[in-house]
């Protein structure tokens, strides 16, 4: 159009050139009025009849570009995405009817991605439920089978009375913490340890003159060193004893002989 806008001079000129312009009524006779005029000056006719003739033929363009961007906002899709779907109808790479299909098949593909992504998300959640739920059940029944391993321990292979007070305390402070059973097993050892030391002793002392102290230290003995101690004083004993007759043997004798 503005090529051949440069050759209009003249009236004849000019009413050619609007004859072959995408006018509209209102802006050929906008243009026609202004041409009836005392003095005409074409040249911002011609002007104003090219720009015009440009605006009308790009109109449907710019109502299309408009339509679908308010189509574009009604779906919802990335800024990105946006850019690329205005740059191909700018483009003439496609109509607008086209262009709008793409827009929504590209909304209902993101739809369907993050409803995949979410039913994974809730299946996921669902199965690692599941597995904490199957964990669980697998460390109760542990713990279960632990309290039964362990009182059968104290019972059957140590031989303990659970009705025994320490016992009981023991038995007490596995249920409060249970994570720490070698401890707990320890301890169960120990007294069991010290029920042989305790009938060790007292089978030991048998045969000394009896001896309440001795009992009462025999009965309460908590550690290695009251067992040591024990072992001493019981040994000394006999030791006492065996002098006391080895003694009263020399003075016998010794009687006799005078």
């Amino acid at each position: 159009m503005r090529a051949q806008e440069r050759w209009v001079e003249v009236e004849e000129e000019l009413i050619d050139y609007l004859d072959r312009l995408p006018l509209k009524p209102d802006n050929r006779r906008k243009i026609t009025t202004a041409m009836n005029g005392y003095f005409v000056n074409f040249r911002p006719l011609k002007k104003s009849a090219t720009n015009m003739a440009i605006k009308t033929k790009n109109e449907p363009r710019a109502l299309g570009r408009k339509a679908l961007v308010n189509h574009i906002n009604k779906i919802g899709i990335s800024r990105f995405n946006k850019v690329k779907f205005l740059k191909n109808y700018n483009g003439g790479v496609t109509n607008l009817n086209t262009l709008k299909s793409g827009v929504e098949n590209l909304k209902g593909m993101k739809n369907a991605q993050k409803n995949i992504e979410n039913r994974r998300k809730i299946n996921q959640n669902i199965e690692n439920k599941k597995i904490e739920k199957e964990e669980q059940n697998l460390q109760n029944q542990m713990k279960k089978n632990q309290n039964i391993y362990f009182k059968r321990y104290i019972t059957n292979n140590l031989g303990l009375n659970t009705s025994n007070e320490k016992v009981q305390k023991i038995l007490n402070n596995y249920n409060k913490y249970p994570n720490y059973i070698n401890n707990h097993m320890s301890k169960a050892e120990t007294l069991k340890a010290l029920k042989n030391e305790r009938v060790r002793l007292t089978a030991s002392a048998k045969m000394l003159p009896k001896n309440e102290r001795r009992n009462t230290r025999i009965k309460n003995i908590t550690n290695a060193n009251d067992v040591a101690q024990l072992n001493s004083d019981i040994a000394q004993a006999y030791v006492s004893i065996i002098r006391k007759e080895i003694s009263n043997m020399v003075l016998q004798s010794g009687v006799k002989s005078n």
